[in-house]
């Protein structure tokens, strides 16, 4: 009966250390969260800070959905191993956007789950994802770091004498300072409106450039060339500073002439301003008239042969009636602007065309057609003044 005993109390002493054995057990594993169900995710970062350490919590806009498990280094890359709660996958989208934050400039990172700037995607992350790491918080060590090099790097008097002159320049300018960034702001915000336009203008820019390549060997001979004339410029350079020096004695004399002439030279340039403008007016008749002439010369070569003078047969014809006062006063009247009249080309057989215009003179007036042949003068007057002309 005694042995029953103690080998019962034995093993409710035993089944007393396994329950407080499971107790212990289950309470470790619950703080250790490994009854809960988890999924592996990666993050690649170009870095992960100084104080990104294992166990770093993983939140999601504020509420923590997971831990970092690992921190593996490969190459100019850290890889961190995150392990999420299953249950937090419906809420993070395929594309979010993660950060290695912290709460302080000096307190511990961890990783911050964002969502993406763009739309998000309806699908949702998945076990094995790999996130890419789009910032890192700088630790205030690094900036020290950084600083230290930079001040390892400048000279301190330099850089004092430079941050003075600064300090001077700024000194009382605030207020414009402060319109310039305003301005450059604004600048800025009209540039980020155009962003589609400047995009199509860099596209269209690479015919272009692609055109400039083509034309690289064209464009390095004339820069070669242009060595060329520069050497022979230096090489010369005394004979060009004598021809400047005449060049400057040419325009001392005209300056000194035009000093004392320039009322006349005014005056002659006044006065041959109606005459150049009715040259420019009839300017259409002077090629007409060296065409003609031209023609002349070619198409009759007997009547000149090469002598100076003309080979002609002439007769006398009886003369019109001469001038009479007041009806045969000249004109200044004429108008109808230049006329060729048949040049260069004209026909042999048909006579010389006439304008009739107002300039008091015609003719070919009916009253001034001479006589018929059987009127013919009797003396050297009729011929000369016509039949009924004043001797």
């Amino acid at each position: 009966m005694l042995l029953f005993h103690w080998a019962k109390l034995k093993l409710a002493v035993l089944a007393l250390i396994l329950v407080v054995a499971g107790i212990v057990w289950a309470v470790l594993g619950s703080y250790q969260q490994r009854f809960d169900d988890w999924v592996r995710v990666t993050v690649i970062a170009d870095r992960t800070g100084l104080v990104m350490d294992r166990g770093a919590r993983v939140s999601m806009t504020g509420v923590q959905v997971g831990e970092v498990t690992g921190i593996d280094y490969h190459g100019d890359q850290a890889r961190l191993s995150l392990r999420l709660h299953r249950s937090s996958l419906a809420s993070i989208p395929a594309n979010v956007d993660a950060q290695i934050t912290s709460t302080t400039v000096f307190g511990a990172k961890y990783v911050s789950l964002n969502a993406p700037a763009t739309a998000a995607s309806t699908a949702r992350l998945a076990a094995g994802a790999t996130i890419d790491i789009s910032h890192v918080t700088v630790e205030i060590n690094t900036v020290f770091e950084q600083l230290t090099d930079l001040m390892r790097a400048v000279d301190p008097a330099q850089l004092e004498a430079t941050l003075g002159a600064l300090a001077t320049a700024l000194q009382g300018r605030g207020e414009r300072l402060g319109t310039a960034i305003d301005h450059a702001s604004a600048v800025l915000t009209q540039l980020n409106a155009a962003d589609p336009g400047i995009g199509d203008l860099l596209r269209t820019a690479a015919p272009t450039s692609t055109l400039y390549g083509d034309i690289s060997p064209e464009l390095m001979r004339t820069l070669s060339a242009l060595t060329s004339t520069g050497t022979t410029i230096t090489d010369k350079q005394q004979q060009l500073a004598k021809a400047l020096s005449s060049a400057t004695t040419v325009a001392d004399t005209g300056s000194d002439l035009l000093a004392h002439n320039g009322s006349q030279l005014a005056d002659v340039l006044r006065l041959l301003a109606p005459t150049s403008s009715l040259a420019a007016e009839y300017a259409p008749e002077i090629p007409c008239l060296f065409q003609g002439i031209t023609a002349s010369n070619t198409t009759n070569p007997d009547a000149y042969a090469g002598q100076p003078g003309v080979k002609m047969f002439a007769g006398l014809t009886p003369g019109v009636s001469p001038y009479k006062y007041p009806d045969d006063l000249p004109k200044v009247n004429a108008t109808g602007g230049p006329h060729c009249l048949g040049l260069p080309y004209t026909d042999p057989v048909e006579p010389a065309p006439y304008v009739v215009t107002d300039t008091g003179v015609n003719p070919f007036d009916p009253s001034r057609q001479g006589v018929g042949l059987r009127q013919q003068p009797s003396d050297l007057v009729g011929y000369l003044f016509g039949l009924g002309g004043d001797r």
